[in-house]
């Protein structure tokens, strides 16, 4: 997505909320430049996932991953329990026919399938995460409160959204 852009601003404040509703739901600041959070991302980074992406297993450079995407449409936290490490490859979400993100399971999965460690390697990498997931107590939503966390991320990137548009009008009533 382009920099300097009304959407640009809108994902931006989407991942905010997203970020203070899983600090919520943590109990804590989860800044994982320093601090406490930077800690918490080290260990799930070289102790939880061993210094390997979550996904195919290759040592390297690691970039974090949310399993749920932090974005309007899945509405995942940044939250302990919703970040992996992962290669750079493997942090290209993939996109259904119709443009639509695929969920971690189907990534983890479509990954698997192309190497040769087969399905079983791929069951091993799932339980782990599925294990992150448990331990790092990432809340279980239900689907109405689901659906209330998105009509609320949604409606916030489309105030965000709008609002250089609104402004820019303003600033044309005021030169004219």
């Amino acid at each position: 997505m382009a920099k300097n852009t009304p959407s640009y601003a809108a994902n931006i404040a989407t991942r905010v909320f997203l970020k203070k509703v899983g600090e919520h739901h943590l109990g804590r600041v989860f800044d994982t430049e320093s601090g406490q959070g930077r800690e918490d991302w080290n260990r799930i980074k070289n102790e939880v996932f061993g210094g390997e992406c979550s996904y195919c297993g290759k040592k390297g450079k690691l970039e974090i991953e949310h399993l749920v995407m932090n974005n309007a449409e899945q509405c995942g936290l940044h939250h302990t329990g919703n970040v992996v490490p992962c290669c750079g490859k493997c942090n290209a979400r993939m996109k259904t026919e119709e443009g639509a993100y695929v969920d971690w399971k189907t990534q983890l999965r479509s990954i698997n399938q192309q190497s040769s460690d087969g399905i079983d390697y791929c069951e091993k990498r799932l339980n782990r995460i599925l294990n992150h997931i448990h331990e790092e107590q990432y809340p279980n939503f239900t689907s109405d409160e689901l659906a209330e966390l998105k009509a609320i991320a949604k409606s916030l990137y489309e105030a965000v959204r709008g609002e250089p548009g609104k402004a820019f009008d303003q600033y044309l009533l005021h030169i004219s």
